[in-house]
């Protein structure tokens, strides 16, 4: 077994130290929303906010110091690019506007277990864009069957059929899931086909979401005036604080150890912890949690067997 060295532990505390934060913030905005801000228009803030952060982030994720912001504007602007931003932008907007209609639908603790079935939808949409290679058929069938099973047993269906699939909560959280998936994998495809940043994509692909948010309200005559003037706060601290700080905090950790791989497994911890501050912070009480907790596990071994029944192309 190898030893954990130093690097490894200072790496690991500057991931941890993003994750926390991160994992505020399902209960934080259902928190806002409870309080009166419109859905769409908390999004609209948060992602013009968080894609701010990103950002001003930028130049972290190079070790030379070398990236040239205005330089990567240009490059944004080129049609194949831009494009892809665009798409990207939209199924952010999409994302976070369907996971928030879920969690009023059923709670918090229930939408951040069910929109994890995402990294399945990534995986079908890296064949699709990507172009990654499906070497075992028999793996993705049989991952989507463990993820439709956690599903079924979270919800405590007591007869599979289509009409008990097929509820807003769930379509909630699965178009969310998708659309998480959607938005990554064209990150993804940007990364390879630009010399665009991370940081720079995610940014621009937040802020591009916000501006789409906001011609809509705009058209809908909707208020852009928060209620009280700490939502405003709040907003900030969901734009800043749980996107801006963990893409900060991961980037610092990778430039500590040199391998994003090794922290991959929390991204499992972050829908736990979200669902331990949904119970401290939403007071979300009287759950199965053991149904919870198969159903959850079951997902998980859906998404680890449909990751080795990928052949990745890079």
């Amino acid at each position: 077994m190898k030893n954990i060295s130093k690097k490894d532990i200072k790496g690991y505390s500057w991931k941890f130290s993003g994750i926390i934060p991160e994992s505020t913030g399902p209960s934080v905005f259902m928190l806002l929303a409870a309080g009166g801000v419109i859905p769409s228009v908390g999004v609209m803030y948060f992602l013009l906010l968080g894609g701010i952060a990103m950002l001003l982030l930028t130049f972290t994720e190079d070790q030379d110091g070398n990236l040239n912001l205005r330089k990567m504007i240009k490059e944004s602007f080129q049609s194949k690019i831009f494009l892809r931003l665009i798409m990207a932008g939209s199924a952010t907007s999409f994302l976070f506007i369907c996971f928030i209609y879920s969690m009023q639908y059923e709670s918090v603790t229930e939408a951040v277990i069910a929109v994890r079935i995402g990294p399945l939808f990534k995986v079908l949409l890296s064949v699709l864009i990507l172009k990654d290679k499906i070497k075992n058929w028999g793996l993705i069938i049989l991952a989507v069957v463990f993820c439709i099973i956690g599903l079924v047993i979270m919800k405590k269906i007591d007869s599979f059929s289509l009409a008990n699939l097929i509820t807003p909560f769930l379509l909630f959280a699965l178009a969310a899931a998708f659309f998480a998936a959607l938005s990554g994998v064209i990150e993804g495809d940007l990364q390879n086909c630009s010399n665009l940043s991370k940081a720079f994509i995610s940014g621009s692909v937040m802020i591009i979401g916000g501006i789409m948010l906001l011609v809509w309200i705009l058209v809908m005559g909707v208020s852009l005036i928060l209620p009280k003037a700490y939502y405003f706060i709040s907003l900030l601290y969901l734009g800043m604080g749980t996107i801006g700080i963990p893409k900060f905090t991961t980037l610092k950790a990778y430039k500590i150890t040199g391998n994003m791989s090794m922290f991959a497994f929390t991204e499992y911890l972050i829908p736990v912890l979200a669902c331990i501050w949904a119970y401290t912070i939403n007071k979300e009480r009287g759950f199965d949690y053991i149904t919870l907790t198969i159903g959850f596990l079951l997902i998980i071994i859906g998404l680890l067997i449909a990751n080795a029944g990928i052949e990745k192309k890079n």
